[in-house]
């Protein structure tokens, strides 16, 4: 327990070298909330980790009826969930980092761990 607790409690670089939030900053704590029962938090904290629950759910629905229905082998993979991650990560980061200059709020301050 005490080694997860250190691997959680590390804090992003780029947040301490410039004050801003990375895109990635939030994830670890989605992971954690997701896993004990709040989803809600979850998404709060990063959107992106239930978003890519939903799209790997998708493409393993995909690739079963690849397996099951020939007729599908021939058709591509969708490429939009790959974009709608992009842009949710990117107004992820834009939203956090417009709450912390403009307006002073924290949105990833608090001790969940």
């Amino acid at each position: 327990m005490n080694i997860l607790r250190r691997i959680l409690n590390t804090h992003c670089l780029f947040h301490r070298l410039t004050g801003l939030y990375c895109p990635g900053c939030g994830g670890k704590r989605s992971v954690y909330l997701l896993f004990h029962g709040h989803p809600l938090l979850s998404l709060w904290y990063h959107p992106l980790v239930i978003y890519g629950l939903v799209v790997m759910t998708y493409y393993i629905f995909l690739m079963i009826r690849r397996k099951i229905f020939p007729v599908y082998q021939k058709k591509p993979y969708p490429t939009w969930p790959l974009w709608g991650a992009a842009i949710l990560l990117f107004a992820n980061c834009f939203l956090k980092n417009l709450m912390l200059v403009f307006f002073h709020i924290q949105p990833l301050s608090s001790n969940i761990y």
